[in-house]
């Protein structure tokens, strides 16, 4: 959930039945989506996200709150031509289960994001 402008828009040709239906476009440097509380498996936690860009872009992902925020590396996300991509992000590890904040912030370029995902290896 979020406050303030969010532009979504529909992808073209996908069944009304798939998860991957809309997506979050026009994004610009500087802005954040965020998830209050995401669950997070102890071990090795992949993140890969699934996006279009006409152009270079980069993002970020935060985990947790205060203390216990950790920020992640910058990851560049090269040009598609417009057509939707999935990528390893990175990985990083988990020591304890739990709920965290995350926030995937836009650093530069203006990727269309659809969908990421969180995986874990005991």
């Amino acid at each position: 959930y979020r406050t303030g402008d969010l532009d979504v828009a529909k992808v073209a040709n996908v069944a009304s039945d798939k998860n991957t239906e809309w997506y979050v476009t026009h994004t610009e440097p500087g802005e954040w989506l965020e998830w209050k509380e995401l669950p997070y498996a102890a071990g090795n936690v992949t993140i890969k996200v699934c996006y279009a860009a006409k152009a270079d872009a980069k993002i970020r992902f935060d985990f947790g709150e205060g203390t216990q925020r950790r920020q992640g590396p910058v990851v560049e996300l090269p040009a598609t031509g417009g057509e939707w991509t999935t990528v390893d992000a990175f990985t990083m590890k988990c020591d304890v289960n739990g709920w965290r904040r995350t926030l995937l912030n836009i650093v530069a370029g203006q990727p269309d994001l659809n969908y990421f995902t969180i995986t874990v290896e005991k």
